[in-house]
């Protein structure tokens, strides 16, 4: 066996190092890297004979053989997520076997014996879907996204049902929901609901004392905007978010609310940055009038609704506000905020801070202001957003086993970076170890030679956010984001920058695996899945759209087995046996098929735009079957559908045409210019403009 791999980024050039002088009778291993929709063209140095190649895709790629050598493989083998694969004449192949976790699969002049298709599972979705319990949902912003009847084509209600469907052991949601800030300065900071200035409103919008009808008299913040239109939506309608989180128990799910502030500046800056170089002594007139009236609304408002309800997230600008006598005051100010927010919600709720990964550990390298709020009594668990880095890759492609290491070793334990620089930890001090999970949960915790409050394993740890983006190498770095017009977009060290599905799904199963049952995180949320439904981002009324395909979401990126292949392009099989074997329930062909017989044998069958050219015998079994502008010659033709068929448009040039049912009905030689076919007196296909020539 011979292995080669090939992760260079830019370059769309798979060299087979293979020369006049190739002789190899094993299989030749080619593993491809690449980002999603890259093209990938395969070269090699002359003529060649491969008895087997065996090629590995991990997004989306077009695989383009070049045409300089004459290339002969007796059986070329291809796993994929789907794939376009370009064949020139000078290519031959004995058996083409193509392996595929994306239904969609492409063949420009694909010219073989035998072409075998598989639907298979992908394996890292397949656990990812399998040991998901929490996400976190977004968006915080759309004042009725969250609404049943008023939504735009109203899909949060369907959002949830999709969720369950595609998480089976799904048991939490962490729904978010956004006041905006108008500055950074705390001193000038105001906090209030948010409202879109162009967005017509389709039914009363209240939030706390501000409403549709009192926008002149008691304004919201309006929403910055940017080409005449609005940089965030507005903020949720509270009725609405109600109403879901109502819906959510009915589906048996738990509900942990996450109110978190956004900032209304054009640049949209985090909100980590609030508070940042602030005077510590402005904190308590902005916590009175600003922080705690904000949280203190959704407390009252989702009182009896909620299992868990954070009281804040990121602001490690404002946790990390020291007066001179060393007192952290806006940390003072959450445990009597966590205090208030129990008192509404009662001791069987969980509260708790969602803390910045780089802010839960310690300030300045040494002080640890969080703790005195971990071990606060009215603190249930300890939660942090836990966007650590796991990798420092510069290759692509992460192995699994790598990744669920990056968790325990690397940044954060062995080493951390000043600049560019790595500079080891001390041995002997792993306290300073800023990713040392399992040694911050397992131990008291000092600041010089006095004790902080927490104690060993005092509460249960929770990743209230972790996540990471489909982009290149997004391990390094998953705190990062893709987003032009946000002043913190930026994209993972190393990264070229390009859509990689495969690795978030990667590093999502290498998480879930190393913390599951690790006895030290309780529970994850994992970041994010959108509440405006299954293609939302093609939809041109949401400007966001174009961000998902580089971003955190998981919707529409993991998906339950569709055990489905979608067939198009042009495929010629000069088997004289049964060439062409689609293994998936469902199948969908289009383009031209050239064969001497063709049997297709699935569940569901769909032949549209197709042209089938067949020498001696086409065969089709299914339960179900539609035919629509359709082209198919061969000498006969015998169509078993169990249960419905639809024939629009299509002609059948044949001598014998049987078709059967489950109540063994058959009719042949047919030549009429439309059909009727009726069983147990119902009509079994509409009236049909096809036409039965004779072959």
């Amino acid at each position: 066996m011979k292995s080669l791999v090939d992760n260079r980024e830019e370059a769309d050039i798979a060299m087979l190092p293979l020369g006049e002088n190739f002789e190899y009778n094993g299989p030749l291993l080619l593993d491809l890297w690449y980002p999603e929709n890259k093209n990938i063209t395969i070269e090699v140095l002359h003529n060649v004979d491969i008895p087997e190649l065996e090629i590995t895709t991990h997004n989306f790629n077009n695989i383009i053989f070049s045409p300089k050598y004459k290339i002969k493989i007796d059986h070329l083998k291809i796993h994929c997520p789907g794939l376009k694969l370009d064949t020139p004449e000078n290519i031959e192949i004995g058996t083409c076997s193509i392996y595929t976790t994306r239904p969609e699969v492409t063949f420009t002049d694909l010219t073989t014996n035998k072409l075998n298709i598989e639907y298979v599972i992908n394996e890292d979705m397949e656990r990812v879907r399998e040991l998901l319990t929490g996400v976190a949902v977004i968006p915080g912003g759309g004042e009725f996204v969250l609404d049943p009847n008023h939504s735009y084509k109203q899909k949060a209600f369907s959002s949830l049902n999709e969720l369950k469907e595609t998480f089976p052991n799904i048991k939490w949601i962490a729904p978010i929901v956004s006041w905006f800030a108008s500055s950074l300065e705390i001193k000038e900071c105001v906090i209030k609901p948010g409202a879109d200035k162009y967005y017509k409103y389709p039914a009363p919008w209240q939030v706390s004392s501000y409403s549709s009808s009192t926008l002149e008299k008691n304004p919201p913040h309006f929403i910055k905007t940017k080409e005449e239109s609005s940089i965030y939506g507005g903020t949720i309608n509270d009725q609405s978010l109600v109403e879901y989180l109502e819906y959510a128990k009915k589906l048996g799910l738990q509900v942990m609310l996450n109110p978190l502030i956004m900032v209304n500046q054009d640049d949209k800056p985090w909100r980590g940055w609030i508070g940042k170089g602030s005077n510590a002594n402005d904190v308590e007139e902005f916590y009175e009038n600003q922080y705690k009236p904000f949280i203190l609304h959704y407390a009252n408002l989702v009182k009896g609704k909620v299992d868990a309800f954070i009281i804040g997230s990121e602001l490690v600008g404002l946790t990390s506000l020291k007066t001179n006598k060393e007192d952290f005051t806006f940390v003072e100010k959450l445990i009597n905020l966590a205090k208030l927010v129990k008192e509404i919600l009662g001791p069987h709720v969980k509260i708790t801070y969602a803390a910045n990964w780089t802010e839960y550990h310690t300030v300045d390298g040494i002080l640890r202001p969080l703790d005195k709020l971990w071990a606060s009594p009215d603190i249930d668990v300890v939660g942090i957003d836990a966007y650590f880095p796991i990798s420092h890759s510069k290759e692509s492609g992460q192995e699994l086993e790598e990744l669920k290491k990056g968790w325990v070793s690397g940044e954060g334990i062995d080493f951390y970076l000043k600049a560019e620089e790595k500079i080891e930890f001390k041995k002997n001090e792993p306290w300073n170890q800023w990713k040392n999970l399992d040694y911050w949960y397992n131990n008291q915790h000092w600041v010089g030679n006095e004790p902080t409050q927490w104690q060993s394993k005092m509460k249960p740890l929770c990743f209230t956010e972790f996540g990471f983006s489909s982009i290149d190498k997004s391990p390094n770095q998953p705190n990062v984001f893709y987003n032009p017009e946000c002043k913190d977009s930026n994209i993972p060290p190393f990264s070229n920058g390009k859509v990689d599905y495969a690795i978030q799904l990667r590093a999502l199963r290498a998480t879930l695996e190393q913390w599951q049952n690790s006895g030290v995180v309780n529970n994850l949320f994992c970041w994010a899945w959108d509440a405006r439904g299954l293609d939302w981002q093609e939809d041109q009324y949401f400007t966001d759209g174009n961000l998902w395909k580089y971003g955190h979401w998981i919707d529409g990126k993991i998906k339950a087995p569709e055990h489905k292949i979608v067939l198009k392009g042009k495929i010629t099989l000069k088997g004289e046996e049964i060439a062409l074997i689609i293994n998936a329930k469902i199948v969908e062909i289009s383009g031209e098929i050239s064969a001497n017989s063709l049997d297709l044998k699935n569940d569901n069958i769909v032949l549209k735009d197709t042209k089938l050219l067949i020498t001696k015998t086409f065969e089709l079994k299914a339960k179900e079957c539609s035919v629509s502008d359709a082209t198919v010659i061969s000498p006969r033709v015998a169509l078993n559908i169990e249960n419905n068929f639809e024939l629009y448009k299509s002609k059948f040039k044949t001598t014998d045409i049987a078709f059967a049912s489950k109540n063994d009905l058959s009719i042949n030689d047919i030549t009429s210019e439309s059909l009727y076919i009726k069983i147990d007196s119902r009509l079994f296909n509409k009236l049909c403009q096809s036409h039965f020539l004779p072959f």
